[in-house]
């Protein structure tokens, strides 16, 4: 598959400079996680990232809880050398809201999703990174 040079520029030059997140938002294409991260519709979005409790919080407010679909991938997944969970914008994972019982085994799951069920938890699971699911996505906006 071919790589946007402008996201992972944009990518990039987020880590260095301030910058903050805009409303996250669920895409309505279904894929893989590998094809999730090439489904963005901007150059300047990514899939979600969520670093700490304010993300999630915002998260949880700005999606309904629905019965469809009933999880959605996040920018989070397992190295493959030594199995540490890592997230897509490079900050540490210090933050989880893993479900019970989780984040399982690798053979269970290489790749992160949020449950968009109707309890509105918004808990983690691992997955197979195989699973065609929609992903959820948000803005940076560089701040000058």
């Amino acid at each position: 598959a071919e790589q946007n040079p402008d996201k992972n520029s944009f990518s990039l030059l987020s880590q260095f400079m301030p910058f903050m997140y805009v409303t996250p938002f669920l895409l309505n294409v279904s894929g893989t996680w590998a094809e999730s991260l090439h489904n963005c519709i901007s150059p300047s979005a990514e899939m979600l990232s969520i670093s700490n409790s304010n993300i999630q919080q915002q998260m949880a407010q700005n999606l309904e809880p629905s019965g469809d679909p009933k999880e959605a991938w996040i920018g989070l997944r397992r190295r493959l050398l030594n199995e540490e969970w890592y997230w897509l914008n490079r900050n540490p994972v210090v933050f989880t809201n893993w479900a019970a019982n989780e984040p399982k085994g690798s053979m269970d799951g290489m790749c992160a999703t949020v449950s968009l069920g109707p309890s509105g938890i918004f808990s983690w699971h691992s997955r197979s990174c195989c699973l065609s699911l929609q992903a959820i996505y948000y803005f940076l906006l560089l701040l000058e």
